[in-house]
This record gives C-alpha cells, sequence and structure tokens, in this order.
C-alpha cells in the first residue's frame, strides 16, 4: 500500500475518472494521502496576446471550479492541486517535490503517435521514479 498517491487529471468533460479514484482508493494506506493535480498547460505568448484580457482568468477560474468539484466527488479525503506547465515534465516535479510514492492517472485512447497509452501517461511511466499505475 502507498502512503502518498497523486492522481493528475485532465479537466475534460468526456475524462471520466472514477475508474482511477477507485483504483487509487484501493492503492492508499489506511491514513494515507490522496491528491488530485491538474496541470494548467501555458498558453504560447502569441497565442495569449490575441485573447481578451479576461479570457486566461476566466479559464483559470473554471479549471479551479471543475477540479474542486472532481475533487469533492472523489471523496472529502482528497486533496486538489493546480499548477502551470507542460503536463508530463510537470506531473513529475510535483510527484518529486510532494514525496509522492505512486502515481495513478487514466490515458486517453490513444491515436496513431501513442500506440498503447496516451502521450502524456508514457513520458510518466518512462521517467517516474516512483510505481505508476494507468488506467484505461
Amino acid at each position: 500500500m502507498f502512503k502518498n498517491i497523486l492522481i493528475p487529471v485532465a479537466l475534460n468533460p468526456e475524462n471520466d475518472i472514477s475508474k482511477v479514484v477507485a483504483a487509487a482508493g484501493l492503492l492508499v494506506s489506511k491514513g494515507g494521502k490522496l491528491t488530485m493535480l491538474h496541470v494548467l498547460e501555458e498558453v504560447p505568448r502569441y497565442v495569449a496576446d490575441r485573447l481578451p484580457k479576461t479570457a486566461l482568468k476566466e479559464s483559470q477560474q473554471r479549471a479551479e471550479s471543475d477540479l474542486e468539484t472532481l475533487a469533492t466527488a472523489a471523496g472529502p479525503d482528497v486533496a486538489r492541486k493546480m499548477v502551470e506547465g507542460h503536463g508530463a515534465r510537470t506531473i513529475l516535479a510535483e510527484a518529486q517535490r510532494m514525496g509522492t510514492d505512486c502515481i495513478v492517472m487514466g490515458s486517453h485512447t490513444p491515436g496513431i503517435g501513442d500506440y498503447l497509452i496516451g502521450s502524456t501517461s508514457a513520458y510518466v511511466v518512462r521517467h517516474a521514479t516512483c510505481p505508476v499505475f494507468v488506467i484505461r
């Protein structure tokens, strides 16, 4: 069993994380910690300059609200965290910083470039220093 599990999530409406949360719940030891993490991808400067001034702030607020809803639905003891950065690299950096001993994450249906699992999941699996469970 694991004491500190990180659950990276994408906040897509079609993204069902119930299997991921259930798996994490089975893997966490009594008194262990579950943390749901969402990484806000950085918007390129040339795109951000063309957006209305309030668009990025509204998008961040919507993401915070969606993450809160997901974490609350997952259980009362699920912590939540949102950071900006590159998806996979930021997940790994946060896992390291938090002393995570296990990562449980979902994977989208892969395309031709990601034959078995999604690119973010594949990168995390290849570079994590702790066990990674990928749920499909």
